[in-house]
């Protein structure tokens, strides 16, 4: 098994997990930064400090995984839109498969858990 810092997967760390996150999310549907810090939510993940996505953001554009524009089209200031690049579809399934890895780690150990309690 892949380890990551100590963890067992690098997905399970926290801020691996919101770049994979936000990658879903912007091929789901492309966005600007305050409305991914909205649309987190759907994604089960509670409170996000929004400065953490924006650097998130930048970091992945950075690194060729999201491409981005200026939309000045609405009402209100003018916001950097994401959207995914090839290299970032790519990362998406590749992340698509370490969370499925980790989902069946996770799920063996919480089975293995409940077989435990069951023979106490």
């Amino acid at each position: 098994m892949n380890t990551y810092r100590g963890l067992p997967h690098p997905v399970l760390a926290p801020r691996n997990y919101l770049h994979g996150c936000l990658l879903l999310l912007v091929a789901e549907s492309p966005g600007h930064g305050y409305d991914l810090v909205e649309r987190l939510a759907g994604l089960g993940i509670g409170s996000v400090d929004p400065p953490a996505v924006y650097r998130a953001l930048r970091a992945m554009n950075e690194e060729g995984l999201l491409e981005s524009s200026l939309d000045d089209s609405g009402s209100g200031p003018v916001r950097r839109r994401y959207q995914v690049s090839g290299s970032g579809a790519s990362t998406l399934e590749a992340w698509v498969a370490a969370v499925n890895d980790s989902a069946s780690s996770l799920n063996s150990f919480v089975t293995r858990h409940r077989q435990l309690v069951a023979g106490a």
